[in-house]
């Protein structure tokens, strides 16, 4: 069993909102728990890296910690290898520069996932480039694990409520709003079979975390 989150935390909250709103996903969240964080410290007040740190540092790893995007997990989890790709320039005053936060986590049953946690930017004609340029290096991130037999989960807030498939085998495990949470399996990789999806409310930006609870087995298992 494992729970997938994405969870923008938005702007314009204050330390004790911030917190809270990261003590809401850790109590939804577990030991098999995988979250991507989108909007960490994007010129905000609060130090958001340090508020993560405090609340779930005790239960929780983290990678790609250094970028707006971490990915952060659970005991069940250990991280194979991780890095941060450049996936477009900023443009002064509209947007950052972006990057696809990317992690091969083995779960402690040596099932292996490809997580890529994003943030697209807004829906915004002088951001339409930027944006067409995440998507093709998101796509182009999936093809190459799913080329080496990993199955991939990819999650996060992708500013768009409707949304064309990145892989011809990816499917959907969760959306709600502008966030998603997606798997293109592989067959000689983890097999990923969703069991709930749901919401946590976090007060802030219009978005709450989305999350997709899973199954995962082996192919053996699947068969």
């Amino acid at each position: 069993m494992a729970l997938l989150v994405t969870a923008n935390l938005g702007r314009g909250a204050d330390t004790a909102e911030f917190l809270r709103n990261v003590r809401a996903i850790d109590a939804e969240a577990g030991s098999g728990a995988v979250i991507g964080f989108q909007e960490i410290d994007e010129d905000d007040r609060p130090d958001e890296h340090g508020a993560l740190r405090h609340v779930l540092g005790r239960a929780f790893s983290f990678t790609n910690w250094h970028t707006r995007v971490p990915i952060g997990y659970g005991r069940r989890w250990k991280r194979k290898r991780s890095q941060a790709i450049s996936a477009s320039a900023g443009l002064f005053r509209l947007s950052p520069a972006r990057v696809i936060s990317e992690a091969v986590l083995v779960h402690d049953r040596g099932l292996e996932l490809v997580v890529l946690n994003v943030h697209f930017p807004r829906n915004d004609p002088r951001l339409l480039s930027r944006w067409r340029s995440v998507d093709a290096k998101l796509r182009k991130r999936i093809a190459h694990w799913h080329a080496r037999g990993r199955t991939v989960v990819w999650l996060g807030d992708a500013n768009r409520g409707r949304l064309g498939p990145m892989h011809p085998l990816e499917q959907t495990l969760a959306h709600d709003g502008l966030d998603w949470i997606r798997v293109i399996k592989h067959p000689a990789g983890a097999q990923v079979r969703r069991t709930d999806t749901g919401t946590v409310d976090l007060t802030i930006d219009g978005h709450d975390a989305l999350w997709a609870r899973v199954d995962l087995h082996t192919p053996k298992e699947h068969r």
